[in-house]
């Protein structure tokens, strides 16, 4: 079942080089991210690790409706403080953090023209 997700990978990466080739599209970003999957507590913990630097957890419960939505959040918190996580707040994904990190004149533009904020 790997095998056949890489070879899938490898198709549309093929087709995705061949299509930005024929417009004479560039990439300005290049990154891989790796994801790790746990649970605890009857919390689902992905934790997202981009190949510059770059780590992310997220910490979630899923509700059957919005009565259990406190409940829910009193749970990630609680699970967030057992694994000592801060939140990160607005600071964007991880394009726009690596973007923040290696492309000034990119972010420049971005933060130019309202897309980004400085």
């Amino acid at each position: 079942r790997e095998r056949e997700r890489e070879r899938e990978s490898a198709k549309y990466e093929l087709r995705l080089e061949r299509f930005a080739a024929s417009k004479a599209v560039a990439p300005f970003a290049s990154f891989a991210t790796t994801r790790a999957k746990f649970s605890l507590d009857g919390a689902s913990i992905d934790v997202d690790c981009a190949s510059f630097g770059h780590t992310v957890v997220e910490v979630e419960v899923l509700c059957g409706d919005a009565n259990e939505v406190p409940a829910a959040e009193e749970k990630v918190n609680a699970v967030a403080a057992k694994l000592k996580l801060t939140e990160i707040g607005a600071t964007g994904g991880k394009l726009e953090t690596f973007l923040r990190k290696n492309c000034p004149k990119h972010l420049e533009a971005l933060v130019a023209n309202g897309i980004l904020k400085p």
